[in-house]
C-alpha cells in the first residue's frame, strides 16, 4: 500500500508513505534550494583515484583517534604521491599524524571530513576503495568499492 499526503492534507509537510509487509517507510519533501547535482556528484572524469586498502586506513584513524581531541570531530587527509597521511589534533593542539601507503599519482591535496562518518563508512567496508579526490574545496569526495558497482559520496568540512 502506497499514498501521498499532498498539501492539501497536510499543508505544513509532503509526505510518501509506503507499507510492504512488515516493513514501513515514510519520505518527507522538503522545500528549500537543493544543491546542484554537480556539486554533489563530481566529475572525476581524467582524475586519477588513490587507491587504499580500507582496513589499514580504519586502523591509522582509529589510533590517530586515541590521541585525538574529543571537542573536534574533524580530520585531515592529505593526499600525496603513493602516501596518505591522517592527521588529527591533539588535547595539547599537537598534531597527531599515521601515514598509509596506497597507490596514487595526483597532486597532493588536503581533506579535511567528519572522522565519525568516515569511520562508519569505512568499518562497512573490505579491500581496496578508490577515492576520488574534489576538484576545489569544500567539494565532495567520491568513494568508490568493487570497482565503481558502488559508490559513497562524502561532503568535506573545508
Amino acid at each position: 500500500m502506497a499514498f501521498v499526503a499532498s498539501k492539501k492534507d497536510n499543508p505544513a509537510k509532503t509526505h510518501l508513505f509506503l507499507d510492504a509487509g512488515d516493513v514501513g517507510f515514510c519520505s518527507r519533501l522538503l522545500e528549500a534550494r537543493s544543491l546542484e547535482w554537480q556539486f554533489i556528484v563530481p566529475d572525476t572524469g581524467g582524475k586519477s583515484p588513490a587507491t587504499v586498502d580500507s582496513g589499514q586506513l580504519l586502523a591509522a584513524i582509529k589510533e590517530t583517534q586515541i590521541v585525538a581531541s574529543t571537542a573536534y570531530s574533524g580530520m585531515i587527509l592529505t593526499f600525496e604521491r603513493n602516501k596518505l597521511t591522517v592527521s588529527g589534533q591533539k588535547k595539547d593542539g599537537s598534531t597527531a599524524k599515521l601515514t598509509v601507503s596506497m597507490k596514487y599519482s595526483g597532486k597532493k591535496v588536503d581533506i579535511e571530513l567528519n572522522r565519525e562518518c568516515f569511520v562508519a563508512m569505512l568499518q562497512a567496508l573490505n579491500g581496496d576503495i578508490r577515492i576520488f579526490t574534489p576538484v576545489e574545496p569544500g567539494g565532495t569526495l567520491k568513494v568508490d568499492v568493487n570497482d565503481g558497482k558502488f559508490s559513497y559520496f562524502l561532503m568535506t568540512l573545508k
